[in-house]
């Protein structure tokens, strides 16, 4: 049997030169090649991940009503062993105790952990609204920040509720709740910021900016604690208002001699935000060259 040719398949291998006379560019295709390999590997995660979310979400919203049997001698342990009741000091708490029995129709969970999930839900997409009539105005903070808020607050507010129940001591389940608004003030002053327009002196404007957005993640942090609460109809009709406070209220009578572009209601209402933006850098550069003459000389 013959052996295995050993003749250069190519032309460059023919004159003995190296396929890759540019050592950079062999290392800039092998670069490539591993950044496709790792992107394709992402993409395969972030497809399972995305599925596993939306299998978990069918079963926290839907899973009580349609996965599981409505008679609890099916599933539930407690009911078969015919265990009482809990008793509870809040007599509006749930003492059925198949209602905190997991459930392999629930994937693991009990119904008690998917009211847990339907709350945080409720929480992202009720912040999400806030963020996105934020993102369409163009402001800073958007969906994913007035989402993160909403959430934290929610789950702040359930921690504070169920968080101590195995204590040896009673607690104050409003007490995590009660320290959020003044919290999330803290994130919300970032978002407020002061420029100055003109030159020193009469001409000297001084504008404040992203009162009306922290003010809308002050109100997210307070839809989360509504949410986490479970008090869905209140979190849902306060982002109704909220968001049509802000489309709506620019819109209303004699506002058109002040903008809400920022909150602040120092701006004409003629002049757009971007534009608003652009002529307060102008402004901005125009007096740093004025204050350094020497270094835009050269």
């Amino acid at each position: 049997m013959a052996p295995p040719s050993t003749q250069p398949t190519t032309a460059a291998e023919s004159s003995g030169r190296d396929v890759y006379p540019n050592k950079s560019l062999k290392r800039k295709e092998s670069f490539i090649l591993e950044v496709d390999q790792g992107s394709c590997s992402d993409n395969v995660v972030m497809g399972l991940f995305c599925l596993v979310m939306i299998v978990f979400t069918f079963v926290i919203i839907f899973g009580d009503a349609l996965l599981l049997p409505r008679d609890t001698l099916v599933w539930c342990q407690a009911a078969q062993r015919g265990a009482p009741l809990k008793t509870y000091a809040n007599v509006d708490a749930v003492r059925d105790p198949c209602y905190y029995e997991r459930s392999l129709y629930l994937l693991g969970w009990s119904m008690f952990e998917c009211d847990f999930g339907r709350r945080m839900i409720a929480s992202v997409v009720l912040g999400a609204v806030i963020g996105y009539e934020r993102k369409a105005a163009e402001r800073p903070a958007g969906i994913r920040t007035m989402s993160l808020v909403c959430l934290g607050a929610a789950t702040f507010t359930m921690g504070g509720q169920f968080a101590f129940r195995s204590s040896t001591m009673g607690w104050d389940a409003a007490r995590v709740s009660a320290a959020i608004p003044s919290g999330v003030g803290f994130l919300g002053s970032a978002l407020i910021w002061k420029a100055t327009t003109g030159e020193k002196g009469q001409n000297q404007r001084n504008h404040v900016h992203g009162i009306t957005t922290a003010a809308s993640v002050w109100l997210s942090a307070s839809v989360g604690i509504g949410a986490g609460g479970a008090l869905y109809v209140m979190s849902v009709w306060t982002v109704v208002l909220v968001v049509f406070v802000l489309r709506m209220a620019p819109q209303l009578k004699g506002s058109n001699r002040r903008a809400t572009v920022s909150g602040g209601d120092v701006v004409p209402k003629s002049v757009s935000y971007q534009k608003n933006f652009d002529q307060l850098l102008r402004e901005s550069m125009r007096i740093q060259k004025r204050q350094m003459p020497a270094l835009h000389s050269d």
